[in-house]
């Protein structure tokens, strides 16, 4: 097996071990922010250091200005600056 397929073989794994154990909780975070939008609320992310800072800078740019996101990011806190 090449490197890059054992490489999506184990990201996938893990990406159904979550979903397997979280699933009740991602449902509900989608609910809520699903909520929020539709009532016109502001959708703040905070990102603070690793995958939570890559998750609001996504979605910060993601959002493109079409849906009221306020990703609070510190580039002193990012994986890049480090």
């Amino acid at each position: 097996m090449e490197p890059l397929e054992r490489y999506y073989q184990a990201a996938g794994e893990i990406m159904r071990r979550i979903w397997v154990e979280e699933s009740d909780k991602i449902q509900e975070a989608g609910r809520l922010v699903a909520e929020s939008l539709a009532q016109g609320r502001l959708l703040r992310v905070i990102g603070t250091g690793g995958h939570s800072y890559m998750g609001a800078e996504e979605m910060f740019y993601r959002a493109g200005g079409l849906v009221p996101v306020d990703a609070m990011l510190d580039p002193g806190f990012s994986l890049g600056s480090g």
